[in-house]
């Protein structure tokens, strides 16, 4: 029995020390929102505050949403822009294969796109742009003199070299796909897309 009662006597030593201060929040609490006190003003423009919030949250949602779309279009045109350079290049392996007469209006093309290749794709592509075209030069002479019924000797040595060209573009015709896989993955671009919109 005394266990009990000095605890019950501790208990009311901590209510009547909380008292007093129950008594002066409430009192405090009491004077809060009387028109023309400071916190009657504060809770006056708590709805404001908290409606300019949501506000505020809704623009931010609505900016995130048109970043994420004009990164996706900026993604887009670049990939578009790639693609292209990507096929002007294919048709110009392609041809330097096939009928070389007929490759005139394409390496003329790809030569004035040459710049293009190295903003879009940096030196590596564009120093391989710039080699297909020197062994395209290289190319139509050997056409050229291997065509020529005077002088047979050169004519077989430059029918040689040309038949190991052809291979050559024939070859990098192939593989240029797999040079441009890096920089046209669609689906990843796709799947990036998604996930930041």
């Amino acid at each position: 029995m005394p266990l009990i009662a000095s605890a019950t006597s501790a208990g009311a030593a901590a209510s009547a020390a909380a008292a007093p201060i129950a008594q002066a929040v409430s009192t405090a609490a009491a004077h809060w929102f009387i028109p023309g006190s400071l916190s009657f003003e504060i809770a006056k423009g708590i709805p404001a505050a908290v409606i300019t919030a949501v506000v505020g949250l809704f623009v931010a949602g609505i900016t995130l949403r048109q970043y994420n779309v004009a990164r996706a279009k900026l993604n887009l045109d670049l990939f578009n822009e790639r693609y292209a350079l990507f096929e002007l290049l294919w048709g110009f392996l392609s041809a330097r294969v096939g009928d070389i007469d007929k490759a005139g209006a394409i390496t003329t093309k790809l030569q004035n796109s040459v710049p293009k290749f190295y903003f879009l794709f940096g030196a590596k592509v564009g120093d391989f742009v710039n080699s297909a075209l020197s062994r395209a030069i290289v190319q139509d002479t050997e056409y050229s003199v291997s065509h020529q019924p005077y002088n047979n000797e050169a004519a077989a040595k430059a029918a040689t070299s040309l038949s190991e060209s052809n291979k050559w573009f024939l070859i990098e015709a192939n593989k240029v796909r797999d040079r441009f896989a890096p920089y046209l993955d669609f689906e990843s671009w796709r799947s990036q897309r998604h996930d930041a919109v």
